[in-house]
């Protein structure tokens, strides 16, 4: 059920897995580029703002896992020119992502000094998956990608108070690209699983012996 799914992020293969594997083994690539920044400065407290401005960055939460853009440089004025791009690979399927986004459409925006955050802004992630049938996601977009521009106003957030203040003249532009890369096989990361579920001992020996045998039925089938 798509109000149940979780994204868990899977370090070995540098991936988010969206959706239990035996559907969702379909490649995603998400390109968030932070292309400019403006007026940044009046998020600043006045007491931190000479230290600060050497220890400042963009921050962000996609799929419920933080990503963070290089540490911004020191000259600024009013205008940041950033052109910093993360890029995030998803496996799920076309149906259960835009599932998840109805129910958590967001991607949260933050500069961050250190561990304060001082602005905060969101997206609606939506309009990048406009349906849920491949074919037609591939006909109505170019490249096999969607693509949103965003400006994204930055709310101010008070160091001692739980709260934001809007400040209309800051701002981050993002462009935010879904890219359908295909699908993959998932027959060996399956009988991988099953191995993992059902070996209850500890010893990698034996765990390496399994993975032998498996390894040699599929390779002769």
């Amino acid at each position: 059920q798509s109000n149940k799914v979780t994204p868990i992020l899977l370090r070995d293969e540098r991936l988010i897995q969206l959706g239990p594997l035996d559907i969702c083994h379909e490649f995603f690539l998400m390109n968030i580029t932070a292309i400019s920044a403006a007026y940044v400065d009046s998020l600043l407290p006045m007491r931190y703002y000479t230290d600060m401005k050497n220890n400042l960055y963009f921050w962000c939460k996609i799929l419920e896992n933080d990503v963070y853009f290089n540490q911004s440089k020191k000259e600024y004025g009013d205008i940041w020119t950033l052109n910093e791009k993360i890029v995030i690979r998803i496996r799920s399927s076309l149906k259960v992502f835009k599932e998840y986004l109805q129910l958590k459409p967001f991607l949260f925006i933050y500069l961050k000094y250190k561990d304060h955050i001082l602005g905060q802004s969101e997206v609606n992630l939506q309009p990048l998956i406009p349906t849920d049938n491949i074919e037609e996601f591939l006909k109505m977009t170019e490249n096999n990608s969607s693509i949103l521009n965003q400006r994204c106003c930055l709310c101010k957030a008070d160091f001692n108070e739980n709260n934001k203040i809007e400040c209309r003249d800051s701002y981050l532009d993002l462009q935010l690209k879904l890219q359908y890369v295909g699908k993959t096989s998932v027959a060996m990361d399956t009988s991988n699983a099953m191995i993992n579920d059902f070996i209850t001992s500890n010893s990698a020996e034996l765990k390496n012996i399994i993975r032998q045998v498996v390894s040699f039925v599929w390779n002769r089938w």
